[in-house]
């Protein structure tokens, strides 16, 4: 399934956090971000039934910090969708796995679909990914991991970041999360900018071509391990598509802030982010509804392949339409922009993986 069709109302329960990873990608060093604050449930059930209204049924609970911090507006999100479309319903989350006993319960009975994040060995883990005293948290990551294995009712993937320490160990990651975890899809994407900041160079800290290089062995070691080894370029390759994501749909996938905004894109975190254009609905409290923006909405879906110049004329662009929107506008501050970086290292894993020649059953997180 192309990217594309992963059509899901996200909620931001919160944007409190429980770690503070070294390369956070929403930081909280930025004077544009709300305070820690709880998403409105009214305004995340009037998102949820505006978008359910055209025939969406799937769920999913993302944060700038980490959604099961607020287990009661998670509850409440899941209980209405559940009342909209009923058993048709599916449960995602992006998370960062370090639980408690109710989170866990949660996890286990109301999610479908858990992407953990985990950045590979404990060593690794630990150093990149601690809390807020500074202690490692890949402990409580591997006890929720365990947990939920055990009940065989939660589908579990891992979404790794990879720095220049790890980016050409990707072979040991694979053993290690397949054979030491029991996990066989991940997706392992290099670390990006936090997007509070100044993109001067690129949104990838690391070589990207390296880091491609890597990749594609890495590919091919895990299809013969039976794992799935995923990344952010490949996410199209099974199958055309005239728009890169969820985001450029012709009713663009909303992603609801905890301060009352609606954005197309995980990076649109809140209502004042630097990257304005991905924020195209505002919640009015008092009337109880959202205020849609159709000139921004407009903007939004435009980003299609026979309106980008630098698109059109290329040879796997059914199979890219430009890659992320968010990271583009981020980097060229264009929506209908691309990054030279990633056009070549798209170029390349087509190369060495033709699109059309293989499945991708659970779509990017």
């Amino acid at each position: 399934m192309g990217h594309f069709r992963k059509t899901c109302c996200t909620v931001f329960p919160t944007n409190a956090c429980n770690l503070a990873c070294k390369y956070c990608l929403a930081s909280h060093n930025d004077d544009n971000r709300p305070p820690d604050q709880n998403i409105d449930i009214n305004f995340a059930k009037k998102g949820i039934q505006d978008y359910f209204s055209h025939g969406y049924t799937a769920l999913r609970l993302y944060s700038s910090g980490e959604p099961l911090l607020c287990l009661d507006i998670c509850h409440e999100s899941v209980d209405f969708a559940k009342s909209l479309v009923g058993d048709q319903l599916s449960v995602e989350a992006q998370s960062n796995g370090v639980y408690d006993d109710a989170q866990l319960q949660f996890a286990n009975d109301h999610i479908d679909i858990l992407w953990v994040s985990l950045d590979g060995f404990p060593e690794v883990n630990d150093e990149l990914r601690p809390d807020k005293d500074g202690k490692g948290t890949t402990r409580q990551v591997l006890n929720t991991i365990e947990n939920l294995q055990k009940e065989e009712k939660t589908f579990i993937g891992i979404r790794a970041t990879l720095t220049e320490d790890t980016m050409f160990r990707q072979k040991e990651l694979i053993d290690y999360f397949a054979f030491d975890l029991g996990i066989k899809y991940i997706y392992a994407e290099p670390v990006f900018e936090p997007v509070n900041t100044e993109v001067t160079d690129s949104v990838i800290n690391i070589n990207i071509m390296n880091y491609a290089k890597a990749y594609v062995e890495a590919q091919n070691y895990a299809n013969d391990k039976g794992v799935f080894w995923g990344n952010n370029w490949i996410i199209n390759f099974d199958e055309k598509c005239v728009s890169g994501c969820r985001a450029c749909n012709d009713v663009p996938a909303p992603h609801l802030t905890t301060d009352g905004y609606v954005s197309c894109c995980d990076l649109g975190l809140y209502g004042n982010t630097k990257l304005q254009d991905l924020i195209y609905g505002k919640w009015d409290q008092e009337k109880g509804e959202i205020i849609y923006d159709k000139e921004k909405l407009d903007r939004i879906t435009s980003r299609r392949v026979e309106n980008m110049k630098t698109c059109s004329k290329c040879q796997i662009s059914d199979y890219c339409a430009g890659g992320c929107m968010g990271m583009s506008y981020f980097e060229t501050g264009d929506l209908l922009g691309v990054i030279p970086d990633f056009c070549m290292i798209t170029k390349y894993f087509a190369k060495k993986i033709p699109p059309g020649s293989f499945d991708i059953k659970y779509l990017h997180p």
